[in-house]
């Protein structure tokens, strides 16, 4: 019975080890240029850094309807605001106001909050959670191609035979939240549920809170056939601790 017991015991130690080295540290940036205000500071086509470090262990994913959504919600998040004289605003987002999400189906990828799942900054397709750009071709053009390596990549996977519109180094690219990757896409910041044209009916009321205070983004607008500026979402896996 002792031996037993020891066994057990010297097995769940050995899965816990196990655990702690297969988790490692990562960072989540989001890159762009955006508008809005953080306390009393205004910003216009200011360069925008959003940074969210975490640990791969964090990671979860739920599976609906055949969509894989990848979610890391523990970790610090901070935001770097340099404007176009200079001046640079640096502000830590209080705890559980934003966390990590990937929709790998759509090719949504960003930042999320409990006021949107396109707020603050969500990354991928002009017309997110439509997304009308997957599948579609017209023999010649891969249209997902132009909404940037986020959407293509969702379409690829939808769509095997669309993969010759991709280069390798892009198909190569790791689609989960626990593996370095870059991704690129529209940057949209909507606070609330887009309207029938994919334009975002209002700008957000509801703010989220640093230490430097409130934090409100300005959706960039979308307009058939003019699309907004586009944002870079990287994930960089740091060297676990042994």
């Amino acid at each position: 019975m002792r031996a037993s017991t020891i066994s057990v015991w010297a097995l769940a130690a050995g899965l816990v080890t196990s655990a702690a080295v297969c988790a490692k540290p990562v960072i989540y940036t989001v890159r762009t240029i955006a508008s809005g205000s953080l306390g009393t500071e205004n910003f216009a086509d200011a360069r925008l850094t959003i940074t969210f470090a975490a640990d791969t262990r964090s990671v979860r994913n739920t599976n609906a309807n055949g969509a894989v959504v990848y979610t890391n919600s523990r970790g610090t998040a901070r935001l770097n605001i340099t404007r176009l004289d200079g001046s640079t605003i640096r502000a830590t987002f209080n705890a559980g106001e934003i966390y990590v999400r990937y929709d790998t189906q759509l090719g949504l990828v960003g930042f999320a909050s409990a006021i949107g799942l396109a707020y603050p900054i969500i990354v991928g397709c002009s017309d997110p959670f439509v997304c009308s750009v997957l599948g579609t071709t017209d023999n010649y053009t891969i249209f997902a191609h132009y909404d940037g390596i986020a959407t293509e990549l969702a379409d690829v996977a939808a769509n095997p035979a669309d993969s010759w519109s991709a280069s390798d180094g892009t198909l190569s690219l790791p689609t989960t939240l626990s593996d370095s990757t870059l991704l690129t896409g529209h940057l949209r910041a909507c606070s609330v549920a887009f309207a029938p044209d994919a334009s975002c009916p209002t700008a957000p009321s509801v703010p989220l809170h640093t230490n430097k205070g409130d934090l409100y983004l300005f959706d960039p607008g979308y307009v058939p056939d003019e699309y907004g500026p586009f944002a870079i979402f990287t994930v960089t896996v740091l060297p676990g601790q042994q």
